[in-house]
């Protein structure tokens, strides 16, 4: 059986349509010569993080803002992170949603869909963000791994893009 909360995200999600998603802010900064300087890509250690919060809920659209981050350290010889970037890149991406509903949006639908389906709306943006911005730097491309779910902590990414388990 549908729960009445499962049911109303469902009709929720089959009005939302995206009617704009764009570029807001961006920086990136690459130290060359210690990015170079180091033995291999096995001396690197490379975090990305991304949030996404919900701006403003009108009665008939809505706005999510995602903020990414992604940075590669070094790593010293007894395989702990330095403190500064070899390579950092962050950014905002905005986000404008109409939902064709007969009712005022809830804001609570809204919260839902900006921690789980917003995100496979905004990784390609951020992906081609990242991969343009590596290229024009001269550098290997950072490869960022695809996100499911709400992980929204900083995550280890190996230098083959994918993403390192922490040992329990």
């Amino acid at each position: 059986m549908v729960s009445k909360g499962t049911k109303d995200y469902a009709t929720f999600l089959a009005t939302v349509q995206p009617a704009i998603i764009g570029l807001d802010s961006c920086s990136a900064t690459l130290s060359r010569n210690k990015f170079f300087a180091r033995q291999s890509r096995a001396d690197e250690l490379r975090l990305f993080r991304i949030d996404l919060k919900t701006a403003s809920v009108e009665d008939d659209h809505f706005d999510i803002v995602a903020s990414f981050a992604v940075h590669v350290r070094s790593i010293d010889d007894q395989g702990e992170p330095g403190d500064d970037d070899l390579v950092r890149i962050e950014g905002e991406f905005y986000a404008h949603f109409h939902a064709d509903s007969k009712e005022v949006i809830d804001a609570a639908l809204v919260k839902r869909f900006a921690s789980a389906e917003a995100r496979i709306l905004f990784m390609p943006y951020v992906r081609q963000l990242v991969t343009d911005l590596t290229a024009r730097m001269s550098i290997p491309p950072l490869m960022i791994p695809i996100q499911v779910g709400g992980v929204t902590k900083p995550r280890r990414i190996a230098p083959s893009g994918k993403v390192k388990r922490r040992k329990k």
